[in-house]
């Protein structure tokens, strides 16, 4: 049986086991009852229900496809905080403003959905801010500072032999082309969604369920894994399970959660 939740909330987990138990018309003698289990802390119904859920789903289940975002999960992001921040010290500009310019605005959806190039990204912000950069110097600095998260990259191989492995990304043509072109990690993946690609962009469900349909796989099957809540619960709305993304050693801890083996697990250094 697998141990989805905390020791501090033990008795919900095993209430949940047997309750399960008991709707498939099995003995509920397997699951032990807390000796104080009357200081259980209360949990409201929704929370009940969900773990339930995930419970029923995890041994009803078995995940097949591991969908990973990019920015802030195996790649550093596009440098647009650190860009906004030196061209505020350098023409003494507000960073706020300046920031606005790169994103979030129309021109950044309208890069990501595929609308525009990286170009005309740059020459809607230049003319925009009015700061005296050279565009390729911009540009430049996205791509000298795109880099992959190492140790995040080091699960993929571990995961590879026992999964598919798909990308799911708002991107911009030149970039992702860029990352694919520059490093080897992209070959693991059986499936690379780009949001540019395909004219869609997360939390959109559509991209979603496009991504289940190339994956030829059911919702329940696969579990995405982001760094913003936004987009996981814009997974989750299609019913596929998802993981906030926070560092490296929260994700290897949630993975069994959803029954999801790392085989070589100890090869990797904290």
């Amino acid at each position: 049986m697998w141990k989805l939740f905390s020791p501090s909330e033990y008795f919900w987990e095993e209430k949940a086991i047997r309750d399960f138990e008991i709707c498939r018309g099995e003995p509920s003698g397997s699951s032990r009852i807390l000796r104080d289990e009357a200081k259980a802390p209360p949990l409201h119904n929704d929370i009940i229900t969900k773990r339930i859920r995930v419970l029923v789903k995890g041994l009803a289940n078995m995940i097949k496809n591991i969908i990973f975002d990019l920015g802030g999960v195996l790649m550093t992001d596009v440098p647009l905080v650190k860009i906004a921040r030196d061209l505020s010290v350098r023409f003494s500009r507000s960073e706020d403003k300046i920031h606005s310019y790169l994103y979030p605005n129309e021109h950044w959806t309208r890069l990501t959905l595929g609308k525009i190039s990286e170009n005309e990204y740059w020459d809607h912000f230049l003319k925009a801010s009015k700061v005296k950069v050279d565009r390729e110097e911009l540009k430049d600095r996205v791509r000298s500072e795109l880099r992959p998260i190492e140790k995040n990259v080091e699960i993929l191989p571990l995961l590879k032999s026992q999964y598919k492995l798909t990308v799911l990304s708002n991107h911009s043509r030149e970039w992702s082309e860029f990352m694919r072109e520059e490093f080897d990690f992209f070959n693991y993946f059986d499936q690379i969604i780009i949001s540019c690609d395909v004219g869609l962009r997360k939390p959109d469900p559509r991209i979603y369920q496009l991504t289940v349909k190339r994956l030829e796989s059911k919702p329940e099957e696969c579990l995405f894994i982001d760094d913003k809540k936004r987009n996981t619960e814009g997974a989750e709305s299609c019913g596929i399970n998802s993981i906030v993304f926070e560092d490296r050693i929260k994700l290897l801890e949630n993975l069994p959660s959803f029954g999801v083996k790392i085989k070589g697990r100890e090869s990797l250094v904290d």
